[in-house]
């Protein structure tokens, strides 16, 4: 196959590199429920939420349904973020998409640690379904 034809060559415009043909992003998209209240906070001139949304996978294994629970912690920045958390509240069922990333420290025990985080597009963060407490739902 002559270069032109590469599958690389052909999604290339003229005078860029070539892209890489397995084209690696980080980019994800989580659908869970909000592990409690978000938090807003402020660094510089732009508002900051975080918070944590706890997503669960459901497979069988041996024939058996089992639950697999993780707590993914998330980052959301500007006025989209705090209207996003005034209309999200602990239990909603709601989802983000973003990008991961990485951070590493040293603890108190001189232990490094590390740690990923959803940085979640604002635009994009949606509130699925309202969590209502059992005590206030009405019978049907």
């Amino acid at each position: 196959m002559s270069e032109s034809n590469s599958p690389a060559a052909a999604s290339t415009p003229t005078g860029s590199k070539p892209n890489k043909p397995w084209n690696d992003r980080n980019q994800c998209r989580f659908t869970g429920r909000l592990g409690g209240d978000l938090k807003i906070n402020q660094t510089g001139k732009s508002p900051v939420v975080t918070g944590t949304i706890y997503v669960t996978n459901e497979y069988d294994s041996n024939g058996e349904r089992k639950k697999n629970e993780a707590r993914v912690g998330f980052v959301l920045y500007g006025a989209e973020a705090v209207a996003f958390a005034q209309k999200a509240g602990k239990g909603d069922r709601v989802e983000l998409e973003g990008r991961i990333r990485g951070n590493s420290w040293t603890d108190k025990t001189e232990q490094k640690r590390y740690s990923l985080e959803l940085i979640a597009n604002a635009t994009k963060a949606a509130v699925l379904v309202k969590f209502v407490p059992k005590e206030m739902r009405t019978a049907a």
